[in-house]
């Protein structure tokens, strides 16, 4: 299950747990999935350097740049030296994976935005949905990350 499904009718609960204790088992997973990728996710991340924007030469850019900018291609920018990060693209609750039982993160998942990216994009990601809906809310921001990312 995702964090996003923490918690919510039909979903699962740890033994144990019952339907009155979902708030707890959702802030519990929201609580593991934001250690685990500022503690883990991001900096494994940050360490993938690259001096060609994309992955092997193709950007598919995230969900938050396309809802405001929906150019045919995006070209690649390059750099003489290794000024983009690997980044996830989409890193929010409903890319993250928690073990039913445990509520602790399994995995991450739908990588197909993934590439290198300017460091500035690796900070949007959210592991509550209101959160990461605010991103889209923010046309100033948005503006300028997408500016980053070539003409």
């Amino acid at each position: 299950m995702t964090v996003r499904t923490v918690g919510h009718a039909g979903g699962h609960l740890p033994e144990g747990h019952t339907a009155n204790e979902c708030g707890a088992c959702q802030e519990i997973a929201k609580d593991n999935a934001r250690v685990f990728i500022e503690q883990t996710v991001l900096p494994q991340l940050a360490a993938l350097r690259s001096n060609v924007s994309g992955l092997n030469g193709v950007i598919i850019p995230p969900p938050w740049v396309t809802e405001f900018d929906r150019r045919a291609a995006w070209q690649p920018q390059t750099s003489e030296f290794d000024e983009f990060t690997f980044s996830h693209g989409d890193l929010g609750p409903q890319n993250v994976l928690i073990h039913p039982d445990t509520l602790e993160v399994c995995g991450v998942v739908d990588w197909e935005n993934a590439g290198f990216y300017p460091e500035a994009c690796a900070g949007q990601w959210a592991v509550e949905m209101g959160s990461y809906y605010d991103f889209y809310r923010d046309e100033a921001t948005f503006a300028t990350l997408i500016s980053l990312l070539g003409p």
